[in-house]
């Protein structure tokens, strides 16, 4: 490229938003994500010094890293990433009884940005304590399906796996393959 500018620069970028959040890809890039580096600034003059397709390179990878910067801890994400972390400890190794959390709230008051926080602090705090076990997926995000039954949930856990799966497989087929 004329100025400079490496495709390497937007790799670490790239691969946040190449698989979405419902996908076990997406949820590993995603809970795996540390502190964001900046992509390399360049002059007006280095810029002007790009092609076409450099320069679409370069100001996506500047809008992407906008796009992924610091998340604000609201009280609301505080609350549920407090709650939600004493649940998993208090649920553990239990078979039977299992506490639950649900969170209702209105659109756009940060319901999914609260659980992907909290299961991004799992996830992390999980690899930390047990960093020798490999191949372990401590958290699964998934979307409900707004007329979700067992079959459909099934469907939606294996999409996240990466499953080879068609919706037309007996609702037995598809539990077994999720387990």
């Amino acid at each position: 490229m004329s100025a400079g500018y490496l495709p390497a620069d937007i790799e670490a970028a790239d691969d946040l938003g190449r698989h979405p959040l419902t996908t076990r890809e997406g949820w590993t890039a995603f809970a795996s994500q540390g502190g964001i580096e900046p992509p390399r600034l360049l002059s007006q003059q280095d810029i002007a010094r790009l092609t076409v397709t450099e320069r679409e390179i370069y100001n996506d990878a500047r809008q992407r890293y906008h796009s992924q910067l610091l998340l604000v801890a609201t009280p609301d994400i505080v609350r549920v990433t407090t709650i939600g972390l004493k649940l998993i400890t208090n649920n553990r190794g239990k078979q039977l009884g299992r506490k639950g959390l649900i969170v209702a709230g209105a659109s756009g008051t940060g319901k999914s940005t609260s659980i992907t926080q909290l299961g991004k602090k799992h996830q992390i705090d999980l690899q930390r304590r047990t960093p020798a076990v490999q191949g372990r997926i401590p958290v699964v995000y998934i979307v409900v399906p707004y007329d979700a039954t067992p079959a459909k949930l099934s469907l939606e856990l294996a999409a996240f796996l990466g499953l080879p799966v068609a919706k037309n497989d007996g609702e037995h087929f598809v539990t077994h393959a999720v387990l």
